[in-house]
């Protein structure tokens, strides 16, 4: 009887034990201790291929360090922590993005890994699917993220087109937020680091934290929709926060909208934080705005950000706005309250103000 007792007070101290293990597990503030709804996996990208998540589903996706030619699937509501990966999409006829969320998703980088995602030739790093549903992809933690492209696509956004053209997949993208994190983007090919790319279409972009640097390298805006291809568009940017370096290159602003009849970005608001943006070899661009044939919305830069500095391309006439006094292709430009741009004339010494280069608000 005595070993039967001593049993069961071994038993419920053991209760009471894993109870203790799991509250203070739970309770911790790490991003990979929250609960989920969905099962939870540790997969390691190297040694065990591509990564399927379902939706819903919670992963732990661990890297050697060393580059696999693998990519990552995420499902609808899922959420992926990323820590120590680095991964390139094949080429081919399963080309795919790097990472590929499947409606809305969450990507927490591991405190102090760093990351490395690159997608096949066309495809970006990571791009968010609008084939079932127009989702928000996420991105947020204490590491570092490398996104990018082989060939010819943003390192966050849409591809520049299918492989497969009969699939009838489309292209477009959905909505990308970034809450921190260290984030480098690269485009190239005709596409911005962080939007759309080719003719598609990519959804709102908002960025409110971390340290964020996107650069394009050719005929792509940094942040924004795709310089040449007639139709790009990207939606609403929005910054309220962090350390944000955006550069573009030939034909394309660092933040907006490229040069070809028929693209397009939504409204441009700057709510907070340090951003620097820099028009690069984009000789006749802005460094926010719009250039050639492209319509931007309204641009509006407010009191509550730290600094903004923009600097446009050697030959343009304005650092923010449009790279002509052109009505009807840049919306109404505030910056501090203060109206320069009604979207057909410059007010307040509008001119001269956003022609500075280059132009400082630090208010």
């Amino acid at each position: 009887m005595n070993m039967f007792k001593e049993f069961r007070n071994l038993k419920a101290a053991v209760v009471v034990l894993m109870t203790a293990v799991l509250f203070t597990a739970c309770s911790k503030e790490d991003e990979t201790n929250k609960p989920h709804l969905g099962r939870t996996v540790t997969w390691n990208i190297n040694t065990q291929g591509n990564a399927i998540v379902g939706a819903g589903e919670y992963w732990i996706i661990k890297g050697t360090g060393e580059q696999a030619n693998n990519s990552i699937i995420i499902g609808d509501g899922a959420t992926v922590v990323l820590s120590g990966v680095n991964i390139k999409a094949k080429n081919g006829e399963d080309a795919s993005a790097g990472i590929t969320c499947l409606g809305d998703a969450t990507i927490v980088l591991e405190t102090g890994t760093e990351n490395i995602v690159t997608g096949a030739s066309y495809y970006p790093g990571i791009t968010v699917s609008t084939e079932n549903k127009i989702g928000t992809l996420t991105i947020k933690g204490a590491g570092s993220l490398e996104a990018q492209s082989s060939f010819w696509a943003p390192g966050i956004g849409c591809p520049y087109y299918d492989n497969n053209e009969s699939s009838g997949v489309k292209m477009d993208c959905g909505n990308i937020v970034i809450e921190n994190g260290n984030i480098t983007a690269y485009g190239s090919g005709y596409s911005a680091a962080i939007g759309s790319s080719g003719p598609n279409k990519c959804g709102d972009i908002t960025i409110k934290g971390g340290n964020v640097t996107a650069t394009s390298v050719d005929s792509g805006p940094g942040i924004g929709c795709s310089g040449f291809e007639n139709g790009s568009s990207c939606g609403n940017i929005t910054i309220l926060g962090g350390v944000v370096n955006a550069k573009g290159s030939d034909n394309a602003p660092a933040i907006g909208c490229g040069f070809k009849k028929g693209t397009s970005c939504g409204d441009i608001l700057i709510d907070g934080g340090v951003v620097n943006a820099d028009a690069g070899d984009s000789d006749y661009g802005p460094g926010i705005g719009s250039i050639g044939e492209g319509v931007c919305g309204s641009i509006t830069i407010t009191y509550k950000v730290t600094k903004v500095t923009s600097l446009a391309g050697k030959d343009a006439p304005f650092s923010i706005g449009l790279d002509y006094d052109t009505p009807g292709h840049c919306g109404p430009i505030t910056i501090g309250g203060t109206v320069y741009w009604d979207g057909n004339d410059f007010l307040n010494g509008g001119r001269d103000y956003l022609a500075q280069k280059p132009f400082v608000y630090e208010p």
